[in-house]
């Protein structure tokens, strides 16, 4: 039963922030590092410029396939898009921007796209070592663009394993604790950055992420007004996050014109952490969603497909009619953080939910994320080679069940040779029991009896960098 149990624990974890299925393992090389064709260096305003124009291709990983072998989607890149006022929403720019965060995935990605863009003196951070709970791998680049230097921050918002511990440190007040820290080393980084490269000249920036990548993107943006480490006019600082949560207090959370994200609100990584613990984006939302995505998605590649939308029965939902995925997604987030009975158990607050689930599912979350893609495979292929057990079992759950779960996980941690403290480990454990029992019931309900198992299945889908291209792009399409 250790292992079948194993396999809803995984499945709950990957609801709270986000998803990192990977289709495979992969080796980040550091590139030799190349300088831009022809001398930009030192120009000055003037008509002698002539904006760079090229087609770039951005490699992106076919998670909704499953393949070993990504996508290659061409992207337009044009200097002229920097020369526009940042507060004014660009879907040309907006598409490119999503194109260098999916690049940010892997060091040598990002490099290629910014060496493919003329950007020079490339800088990675941590992008090319094993993730911790407090790494951020990202990556920078400058250039010249008419007389004003444009420094590119591309934020890993994907692969990056152990990371996602740091996901589930919210803090009781304040802005998200976890993000915060690592916001603010990349605030002071890019300040020297900055300093070093900018040369007199007036500065732009071009802040880019996807998923927490796009969280702290935000925030980042957030520290730059707030800070004192280099300045930057709201009108050439380009701000562009995707499928980002919230993190920001009301206080922080400024509505600035130059920071815009780009939300599919079915995407249940938008509303994490849940609207109660009243955390926000700054900037403002360019929401996505459209309920035809089955459609754009298959036209994007006639080997996948979104799940269609199964019609809920109100009486499965405490009598409401959810309609669609959106209300679907609503519905969940509200039904998973609305215990109020129980203290003992209850996420309702953040303080609660640092008290009675923080530092566990910290911990356990970040080691099964430290395992490598084979040892995950592994795990999961010996877990669905088991017939998966009865609901009701959840309700008989002992005592040791955080001691047996711990024991099987250990398993696979030795095998990767990964060092844990077995008492925090076991405790850890207790903790994912705890939010499987109290917090995931009714969601893994639908999921193990199949009753809404595709819908549940399209709302994961939804945070797929494949579906937030295909959405944007139809959005865009829609724009006079």
């Amino acid at each position: 039963m250790k292992a079948k149990f194993l396999r809803l624990l995984v499945l709950s974890s990957f609801i709270l922030v986000g998803c990192n299925n990977s289709a495979k393992e992969k080796e980040s090389t550091e590139p030799e590092q190349q300088q831009p064709s022809g001398d930009q260096g030192g120009q000055t305003p003037g008509d002698s410029y002539v904006p760079l124009k090229k087609k770039v291709n951005v490699k992106m990983e076919a998670l909704l396939k499953g393949s070993d072998t990504p996508y290659n989607v061409e992207f337009d890149y044009d200097d002229s898009l920097f020369l526009k006022d940042a507060e004014v929403y660009d879907k040309d720019l907006s598409l490119l921007s999503l194109g260098a965060a999916v690049s940010a995935t892997y060091e040598n990605w990002a490099k290629d796209f910014l060496r493919d863009c003329e950007f020079s003196d490339s800088l990675s951070h941590e992008m090319n070592i094993e993730p911790t709970e407090n790494t951020l791998g990202y990556t920078l680049g400058h250039k010249d663009v008419n007389g004003s230097e444009l420094f590119a921050v591309m934020i890993r918002g994907h692969e990056y394993k152990k990371e996602w511990a740091n996901n589930f440190i919210i803090g009781e007040t304040g802005d998200h604790q976890g993000w915060l820290a690592r916001a603010s080393e990349l605030y002071t980084s890019l300040a020297s950055y900055v300093n070093q490269y900018k040369d007199q000249k007036n500065v732009k920036l071009w802040i880019v992420g996807y998923s927490r990548a796009g969280a702290i993107s935000n925030m980042l943006s957030s520290l730059i007004f707030r800070g004192n480490g280099f300045t930057a006019n709201a009108k050439d600082m380009f701000v562009y996050t995707f499928e980002a949560p919230a993190g920001l207090t009301q206080e922080h959370a400024i509505k600035y014109k130059n920071v815009h994200n780009i939300v599919n609100s079915a995407d249940i990584v938008a509303y994490i952490p849940p609207t109660q613990y009243e955390l926000y984006r700054a900037g403002e939302d360019f929401e996505i969603y459209d309920a035809n995505v089955a459609t754009y998605v298959s036209q994007f590649d006639s080997q996948v497909s979104v799940p269609a939308w199964t019609t809920c029965n109100p009486s499965h939902f405490d009598g409401q009619t959810i309609n669609n995925d959106v209300e679907l997604t609503q519905y969940l987030i509200n039904n998973i953080f609305a215990n109020k009975k129980n203290d003992a158990v209850s996420a309702h607050t953040r303080a609660l939910y640092v008290q009675n689930y923080q530092s566990g599912l910290s911990y356990s979350v970040g080691l099964l994320l430290a395992l490598s893609g084979t040892t995950r495979s592994q795990m999961l292929a010996d877990l669905q080679s088991n017939p998966m057990f009865p609901l009701n079992v959840l309700s008989i759950i002992g005592d040791d069940t955080g001691a047996a779960l711990a024991s099987t996980l250990s398993t696979y941690l030795d095998q990767d040779n990964i060092t844990y403290d077995n008492d925090e480990l076991v405790a850890a454990c207790a903790v994912m029991v705890k939010a499987v029992q109290n917090l995931f019931m009714k969601f893994l309900g639908y999921y193990m009896q199949d009753t809404y198992k595709g819908n549940l299945t399209r709302i994961l889908d939804m945070h797929y960098p494949e579906v937030t291209y295909c959405l944007l792009k139809n959005a865009h399409s829609k724009l006079a």
